[in-house]
């Protein structure tokens, strides 16, 4: 939950490394959920959207297809972050052990990204050992989720 949040505000991060010209079709699908849940039914849930190392064409995708039709209030929530201002931008909204799982996180999916037959059952299981990163999420994340799983 980001510094200063209400616990029912959304961060949505999205990395963008890896993706090229002929990504622009999952983007813009990968987009629609957010443009509706956000901009139509929702807007005051999404506390901000960055969009970490966007290729070349994320800019222009964003300006003259997504951000078309998004209501202003929405837009001013979203930005784009590459390199060293990704971390600047973490440390500005998250506490210091979010920024560095999640700085954790964009390195191991670089190394080796989420395998396409992982399954959301088998994504939640608690890793084999606690020495590794645990992808999903910082302890103290999964601590407060597991209150919502009591109650």
């Amino acid at each position: 939950i980001p510094k200063g949040a209400p616990t029912d505000t959304i961060a949505w991060l999205v990395d963008f490394t890896g993706m090229n010209f002929s990504d622009v079709a999952v983007v813009t699908r990968l987009a629609q959920p957010g443009i509706e849940l956000f901009n139509i039914r929702q807007s005051m849930l999404l506390g901000f959207m960055i969009g970490l190392n966007p290729p070349g064409f994320a800019s222009w995708c964003w300006n003259n297809v997504i951000a078309r039709f998004l209501h202003p209030s929405v837009r001013l929530k979203i930005g784009f972050r590459r390199g060293k201002d990704i971390e600047d931008a973490l440390r500005q909204r998250f506490d210091e052990e979010s920024v560095q799982w999640l700085l954790e996180e964009m390195r191991l999916n670089q190394l080796n990204p989420l395998p396409p037959a992982q399954t959301h059952a088998n994504f939640w299981k608690d890793p084999a050992s606690s020495q590794v990163h645990d992808p999903r999420g910082t302890p103290a994340y999964l601590k407060f989720l597991s209150t919502l799983e009591d109650g």
